[in-house]
C-alpha cells in the first residue's frame, strides 16, 4: 500500500493577531513555510533583500518569490473554503502589506500569480502589538530587521 505524505497545516497565535483571522494567519503561514522552501538562491536572494531593504520599500525584489494558486492553497490548507475565499484572504495580506503578489515575469501567459512575503513589515506590526516572530528558519534576521526598523523610526 503506497502512503501518501498527510498534510500539516500550522496555526501560530502571533499571526492570527496580526491578521486579525485565523484563515488569513494560515495562508500567511503557509507562504513563510513556502519561502523557506524555494530554493537556495532564490532563498538566499530572499534574505539579502529583507536584511537590507527599508521597511516599505517593494520595488525590483528579486529573492523570495513563490508560486502558488488558489487551488492549491485550498488543498493544502484543509479549510474547506472555495479558491475564491482563498483569493479574498490573500488581497486581505497585499492590502496589510504582508505579502505582495506579481504576474510571472518571464512567461507573460502564466496565469499563476507568484508571491513574496514582506518579513520586515510583518515583523515591524508584530512587535507593535507586542508579539515577536518565533519558530522560524530566518530567526536569525530579526536582529537586523530590529536594528532596521528602529534605524527607519529614529
Amino acid at each position: 500500500m503506497l502512503l501518501e505524505e498527510l498534510k500539516r497545516a500550522v496555526i501560530k497565535e502571533e499571526l492570527v493577531a496580526l491578521t486579525g483571522n485565523y484563515k488569513a494567519a494560515l495562508i500567511l503561514q503557509q507562504f513563510m513555510y513556502w519561502t523557506d522552501k524555494v530554493g537556495r538562491k532564490r532563498y538566499s536572494d530572499w534574505k539579502r533583500e529583507e536584511s537590507t531593504r527599508k521597511l516599505g520599500e517593494n520595488t525590483g525584489l528579486e529573492g523570495g518569490w513563490i508560486y502558488k494558486s488558489s487551488i492549491e492553497l485550498s488543498d493544502e490548507l484543509m479549510l474547506g473554503v472555495s479558491p475564491t475565499t482563498i483569493r479574498k484572504y490573500i488581497k486581505q495580506l497585499i492590502k496589510q502589506g504582508y505579502i505582495i503578489e506579481r504576474e510571472n515575469p518571464k512567461l507573460g501567459f502564466d496565469r499563476t500569480k507568484q508571491y513574496r512575503v514582506m518579513l520586515i513589515e510583518i515583523y515591524n506590526d508584530l512587535l507593535d502589538i507586542g508579539y515577536v516572530l518565533q519558530g522560524y528558519k530566518f530567526d536569525e534576521l530579526s536582529q537586523h530587521i530590529k536594528k532596521q526598523i528602529n534605524l527607519d523610526s529614529a
